[in-house]
């Protein structure tokens, strides 16, 4: 929900109000325009979804390429 110039909105028109004033808050249009892109594209595409096997000790599999 949304209290915005003192009128309460909530569901979608408060979701797009909150994003569009994110957007506004960008200092300059190529940021606005990118960032646009990324949240239009992460609505059409899943998530990659990444291994996180080495996470304990991440530069491991940097050390082992760098020596062969």
């Amino acid at each position: 929900m949304a209290d915005a110039l003192n009128l309460k909105i909530k569901g979608f028109p408060a979701w797009l109000f909150h994003r569009a004033y994110h957007l506004k808050a960008m200092p300059t249009w190529n940021r606005r325009i990118r960032i646009l892109f990324d949240w239009i594209l992460g609505g059409l595409f899943r998530r990659e979804v990444i291994s996180l096997g080495q996470i304990n000790n991440p530069k491991d599999e940097f050390a082992r390429v760098s020596k062969s």
